[in-house]
């Protein structure tokens, strides 16, 4: 009796929140038609099932998930923490993303701008990658060998002058950003690969070389 009795209940249960979920589609509903009648008051039947259709399809339609996070594209990404500085920038357009590849990454006077630190860390990767996603889901990734960042690190340290270590290993081009700032070169070297987040797809840079030293060249 008393399994009958809770079965019975969880039902009813179940039954009120279908009830509640299809107010709120019909209110909802209801919202889009009223828009589309004070636009234009010709609304027929097949303007109806039109809304309707758009309708169930922004309620059905969910972001994918992001892949960034699958076992191993996380090791790659994370996989050098121990040898290299990494960083990683976000772009919406893949030919972007190719044109990093072959030419290096530009940036204004701050770096940091538009580039994140990345840590073995999944809890801080999820949040940088949340904050950053709007920004596109194509992931430059910035790998610097710690040899040759620490190297960089201690001239700035013992300069007088105010300038960073990206761009003590970066060239200056004869340009400014539209805030009237210096724009920088970080060389191709640097530049590990990039992965679309919403694919998981690992495009690696041939030319990848973390120990490269701009003051040996």
């Amino acid at each position: 009796m008393n399994v009958e009795f809770f079965a019975i209940l969880i039902l009813f249960a179940y039954t009120i929140f279908l009830h509640f979920q299809l107010h709120r589609k019909n209110a909802k509903i209801e919202r889009l038609m009223s828009n589309q009648i004070h636009l234009g008051p010709g609304l027929d039947e097949e303007k109806v099932a039109m809304l309707i259709r758009r309708l169930l399809k922004e309620q059905d339609t969910k972001p994918p998930p992001s892949k960034l996070f699958d076992d191993d594209v996380l090791q790659y990404l994370v996989e050098d923490t121990n040898t290299q500085v990494l960083f990683m920038h976000y772009t919406k357009e893949e030919y972007v993303a190719k044109k990093i590849l072959a030419e290096g990454f530009r940036f204004s006077d701050s770096f940091y701008k538009t580039a994140e630190s990345i840590t073995n860390d999944k809890s801080d990767l999820q949040y940088k990658h949340s904050v950053r996603k709007l920004y596109g889901k194509y992931v430059i990734l910035i790998g610097i060998a710690k040899s040759v960042y620490n190297k960089y690190l201690e001239q700035v340290s013992q300069s007088k002058n105010m300038f960073t270590i990206e761009q003590l290993i970066s060239t200056k081009l004869d340009e400014l950003d539209e805030d009237q700032e210096n724009v920088y070169l970080l060389p191709p070297q640097f530049i590990k690969g990039y992965i679309n987040s919403e694919t998981g797809e690992i495009v690696a840079n041939s030319a990848f070389n973390p120990d490269f030293d701009p003051q040996t060249v």
